[in-house]
């Protein structure tokens, strides 16, 4: 006796269970939740462990909190003036910068009482998407009188020696020494030039 496939019957099973599969994937990924969800912009992914809410703000030694500092809506609501006034009345010998992406966010951030401005979210936010962050650096640097930290998008040696040369109490360097892809990216980039 000779077992023989019918090729036919099972191409005909194999595309009907996959036409099924695709259509309980289109119909599920459609379903409609009754709740509403808002969004918001998130930059900052890293790990908060350690911390949770009403812990001591030196836990493990931190010596300067960084806070959101541009002018988009927050999550819960709050102006930026008033976190800021309630973390400096808890925290009166707390050091605080603020991550801004624009000249009026840093000089807002030294009018409300932040002791750094960071440019770490230039470019990032809608308003300043293009903006070239040494040209921003510059401005804040001049704008304020509170150490500036020059961060985001200092991407070359020659960007942070830029940076410092124009003031910048100092640089952060982060994605282009640790994301090997954006290094990877570059390389290749400029090789197919």
């Amino acid at each position: 006796m000779e077992n023989r496939a019918n090729y036919i019957l099972i191409g005909i099973f194999a595309s009907v269970l996959f036409f099924i599969s695709l259509f309980f994937i289109v119909w599920y990924g459609n379903l409609k939740h009754e709740k509403a969800f808002n969004y918001y912009e998130i930059f900052m992914e890293e790990s908060v462990a350690g911390l949770s809410v009403k812990a001591p703000v030196k836990f493990l030694g931190v010596d300067v909190i960084a806070i959101d500092g541009t002018k988009r809506e927050r999550p819960d609501g709050r102006t930026l003036d008033d976190l800021m006034k309630e973390a400096k009345k808890k925290y009166p010998n707390q050091l605080f910068m603020a991550d801004i992406s624009s000249v009026e966010e840093a000089v807002n951030a030294e009018k409300i009482g932040f002791d750094i401005v960071g440019t770490t979210l230039v470019g990032y936010t809608h308003y300043t998407k293009g903006n070239d962050p040494v040209t921003e650096l510059e401005k804040v640097i001049k704008a304020v009188s509170i150490p500036v930290i020059g961060e985001g998008n200092l991407d070359t040696p020659a960007k942070a020696k830029k940076a410092l040369d124009l003031g910048a109490f100092a640089v952060v360097v982060g994605g282009a020494i640790t994301r090997p892809q954006q290094i990877t990216k570059k390389f290749v980039t400029e090789m197919e030039k």
